[in-house]
């Protein structure tokens, strides 16, 4: 029997998530099963604000502070500021580069919360947004996508498309 293309439809981007993390050798099976991690319930409430221990009170010392499918709703979509987000894999060349160069913007920029989210251990959050390439970065305010990076890039190139967020 042939699946309908409504069904393949939505199974393409869980197939190509699973490709994406097998390629990074990630060979645990929790890694690449999509269907079996929930996605957060949590909804963005109009007023509401992130908990006193969130990014933007852990941002202090300028690190990258780490998001999980757990906690990116409250972190990241319910931050006053607007965070950078980066989708990264530790199996990648480009995403050791881009964490040495997003440090550095974290640690002078009090305007922006960086923030970094590892796709191996957190296949639900990319799927949610459609991340095929890494590293990939998102400028999240007020609970919307409103910049996108794919790919790595020079810290000038980085500042300059974030410059109205800073």
């Amino acid at each position: 029997m042939k699946p309908s293309p409504r069904l393949m439809s939505a199974l393409v981007p869980v197939a190509v998530l699973s490709f994406f993390l097998s390629a990074c050798g990630s060979g645990a099976p929790e890694a690449v099963d999509v269907l079996a991690s929930p996605i957060s319930s949590e909804a963005p409430v109009k007023g509401a604000v992130a908990s006193e221990d969130s990014l933007e009170a852990e941002q202090a010392g300028g690190e990258i502070k780490v998001v999980t499918d757990a906690n990116f709703t409250r972190e990241v979509l319910m931050s006053d500021k607007p965070v950078l987000v980066y989708f990264w894999a530790s199996c990648r060349a480009a995403c050791e580069m881009m964490t040495q160069v997003l440090q550095e913007i974290a640690a002078e920029q009090d305007s922006l919360i960086v923030a970094k989210i590892n796709v191996d251990e957190n296949p639900a959050t990319p799927s949610t947004y459609g991340i095929t390439s890494i590293p990939t970065m998102h400028v999240y305010q007020g609970g919307q996508i409103v910049k996108t990076f794919i790919g790595a890039k020079p810290k000038a190139a980085l500042l300059a498309g974030l410059a109205p967020y800073l």
